[in-house]
């Protein structure tokens, strides 16, 4: 009895086993949601593989034509997805006809400012921009804007990067004040956003600088110029030498406005900046020391050209980091106004203080300090203090010999400026030596007829002269 009804029970265990088993094989799977296979298709894509992303998200297409129909979200979404694919593997032609499938459907679901078309209008933004149609681009970024504010209570960093992105496009197809106009809007939106300082605001402003930085001078207008000194300044301190940069270029635009008075202002701001610099640029000061004499001069206030010089030497001299070799050009300058004014006095304070700087930088018997000395034997000679117009020049002869450049038109020059103080002071015999050397050295190096022979042998000639009818 005990072994039939264990029988049983093993019998009735197998009977059980078997149907568990055939209904754990033959049991009906559901096919994935839509939902699962948008979510595997962009698992896919995230991971790179297109081609399996691709297939994924049809399948979810076509699911969401059969249980919801064409003119339905979930549809509208699939093509959007698929779009997407498809303009990653670099098929735009196929991408654009689905993106405007997809915004059919949007605007049949709902109307043309509902923030689904967002999405889509993007990728078809993208596809024309690559293209190079900016025009195109810009029109859509302007819809998506129009969206933006229309749906978004409060202002989204999306809202500023479109703003950018026209602006881009504008400064793409050469609109300049258009395209100022986006950026100062994206400035304002994330100051108000985010504060003046907050990052966000800081990066949108140097975006506005290179902008700027890259249009073309004469195409900035005062608005842009203004705007560009206001966010350099805020970024990079009113010192900095871009600020200057900035305030030379209002300069400019004032003057070429004839608003004088605002060119002057802008300018020697400046000129200021600069001047305080720890390494001072001198030719950035004497660019702008120019356009600002020049203005002087166009008003004829001589007084104030001299005025300016002299103040911003007096300024350049308290900056210890500067080499006073950089400030002879403008002490030059300034002793050229006293000489053309018939102030020979200054004019060689000025210029002595110029060799006296060389000399120590240079050397004693420097070729370059033949120029400065001759330029303070001229003004010797204009004052009638031949003596020491004759010391002068004949310094400049010395260091011709010093050099060892005694064959050539520079000496001889000395040596025949030499002979006429020496003949106006009466030291005949050494005016006609020097006159004499002169004249062959002239000869050899320049030639019977040229204008430097021409001049010392008409010199010596009229030394003779005087000697034979004294």
């Amino acid at each position: 009895m005990k072994s039939k009804g264990l029988k049983l029970i093993i019998n009735i265990l197998i009977v059980f086993c078997s149907l568990s088993f055939l209904h754990s094989t033959c049991v009906y799977k559901e096919p994935p949601s839509w939902e699962e296979l948008v979510a595997r298709s962009d698992d896919l894509k995230e991971m790179g593989h297109y081609p399996e992303s691709l297939k994924y998200i049809a399948k979810a297409l076509e699911l969401a034509k059969d249980i919801y129909g064409i003119e339905h979200s979930k549809t509208a979404v699939s093509l959007l997805k698929m779009a997407d694919i498809l303009f990653l593997q670099e098929r735009p032609e196929y991408a654009e006809r689905i993106y405007k499938q997809a915004i059919r459907i949007w605007e049949n679901l709902y109307d043309e400012k509902n923030k689904g078309l967002i999405k889509p209008l993007e990728g078809l933004a993208r596809i024309y921009y690559r293209r190079g149609d900016y025009k195109t681009t810009e029109n859509i970024y302007r819809r998506i804007l129009s969206i933006y504010e229309i749906n978004e209570k409060t202002v989204r960093d999306e809202f500023i990067e479109i703003l950018s992105e026209i602006a881009a496009l504008n400064r793409l197809e050469g609109d300049a004040e258009e395209a100022f106009g986006y950026y100062r809007r994206a400035v304002e939106t994330a100051e108000k956003m985010y504060g003046a300082e907050s990052e966000k605001a800081v990066v949108v402003k140097k975006r506005m600088l290179r902008f700027l930085d890259i249009i073309e001078k004469d195409l900035k207008t005062e608005a842009m110029l203004k705007a560009e000194l206001e966010f350099t300044e805020e970024l990079y301190g009113k010192n900095d030498i871009r600020s200057a940069e900035v305030l030379e270029a209002l300069g400019d635009y004032y003057q070429n406005k004839n608003e004088k008075t605002e060119a002057i202002r802008n300018y020697e701001e400046s000129l200021n900046i600069h001047i305080k610099n720890t390494d001072p640029k001198m030719v950035e000061i004497n660019r702008i020391l120019r356009k600002i004499a020049g203005v002087y001069k166009s008003e004829r206030k001589e007084d104030s050209v001299l005025k300016l010089y002299e103040e911003t030497l007096d300024a350049l001299k308290e900056n210890t980091g500067i080499d006073r070799i950089k400030l002879t050009e403008i002490m030059g300058i300034i002793a050229d106004i006293y000489k053309s004014r018939g102030d020979y006095r200054n004019a060689v304070k000025f210029n002595k203080e110029i060799l006296d700087i060389k000399r120590s930088a240079y050397g004693t018997y420097s070729q370059s300090l033949v120029v400065e000395i001759r330029k303070l034997a001229d003004l010797y000679s204009e004052m009638e203090d031949y003596k020491k117009a004759k010391e002068q020049y004949e310094a400049a002869a010395e260091i011709f010999r010093k050099n060892n450049n005694t064959n050539s038109e520079g000496y001889a020059f000395a040596l025949n400026n030499a002979g006429l103080m020496n003949f106006t002071l009466g030291n005949y015999q050494k005016a006609r030596r020097q006159f004499q050397s002169a004249l062959a050295i002239a000869q050899n190096i320049s030639g019977e007829s040229a204008p430097l022979t021409e001049r010392i042998r008409a010199n010596l000639e009229r030394l003779e002269s005087f000697l034979k009818n004294k």
